[in-house]
């Protein structure tokens, strides 16, 4: 039960991000979005690991894993990118809902990396989720299509830095994990605002936002995450979050005003309903066992 209220609050907290994030970016540049979210994030767990004693060892595992930890850092960078131009072309209940595709990526790198099998329910799964962003992009335009790419390279770079955050989480301690991912993540993003020389000063209004969207998704969010991992089953966490996109749908129709279309609509429930599948599938609960058998 603690395990659930952790994805739960987890889910709450992302929807706020999305939301949030989508006000800011219509008033600053996608660039000074970044910096300002991952400086705001950078401080905060700062701020933890000394509440918490654990400066030294981050010390002693950046030069343990400085590689891996690094790759970590470009890949969620280029996400964070790829998200927030999404958010801006599509909107948050869109990317939401095509943001499931990275359930089909961490499946795929599990097989190809980690030498994980691969079943049939699960290709049907996969191709409910394909059928569903079709449906979504049905009559959607120019922008849809441009969406649909944009969050699809998304979810593959997600799913990269999911992938690398799986196989050290179990040796870094979660905070001392998510500092130094905030911290590699805030030096790419820095490097670049400083070669462009494209950095906005947000507004106080802006700012706020800023600092609990970053909270709200990159601090908090996360560490909900990781911690119902610690205490629940995979295959439950990735049922209930699954069904993220309606938050953040609710969260974005109350606060901007912004309901997708029927297509749209129904073609985000197909996906979620591929997304379940696959999950099912990969976890294999006693009825999909019996029917693969």
């Amino acid at each position: 039960m603690k395990g659930y209220i952790y994805v739960v609050l987890a889910s709450l907290l992302g929807g706020i991000g999305f939301v949030f994030s989508t006000i800011v970016i219509r008033n600053i540049n996608i660039p000074s979005a970044a910096f300002f979210m991952f400086a705001t994030g950078l401080i905060v767990s700062t701020l933890m690991l000394i509440i918490t004693k654990k400066v030294g060892e981050t010390k002693d595992l950046i030069k343990i894993y400085w590689k891996p930890i690094l790759a970590i850092g470009i890949l969620n960078a280029v996400s964070l990118f790829l998200w927030l131009n999404s958010l801006k072309l599509i909107g948050p209940s869109l990317t939401a809902f095509l943001s499931r595709f990275g359930t089909i990526f961490t499946i795929i790198m599990g097989v190809v990396f980690l030498k994980e099998k691969f079943n049939k329910i699960e290709i049907v799964g996969a191709a409910v989720m394909i059928a569903g962003a079709f449906i979504l992009s049905y009559n959607g335009g120019h922008f849809i299509v441009v969406g649909v790419i944009l969050v699809s390279i998304l979810s593959l770079t997600f799913s990269a830095w999911q992938l690398l955050t799986k196989i050290y989480i179990k040796r870094i301690n979660i905070l001392v994990m998510n500092h130094l991912r905030l911290m590699f993540t805030f030096v790419m993003i820095a490097s670049y605002v400083l070669l462009t020389r494209d950095l906005e000063i947000p507004t106080p209004n802006i700012m706020a936002l800023i600092v609990v969207s970053s909270l709200a998704g990159g601090v908090i969010g996360f560490i909900l995450s990781y911690k119902a991992l610690e205490i629940t089953d995979l295959s439950k966490v990735s049922v209930i979050s699954s069904l993220d996109p309606f938050v953040v749908m609710i969260y974005s129709a109350i606060i901007l005003g912004g309901i997708p279309t029927g297509y749209q609509f129904f073609g985000g429930i197909v996906i979620v309903a591929g997304t379940l599948i696959l999950v099912m599938a990969r976890y294999k609960p006693k009825f999909v066992e019996r029917f693969i058998e």
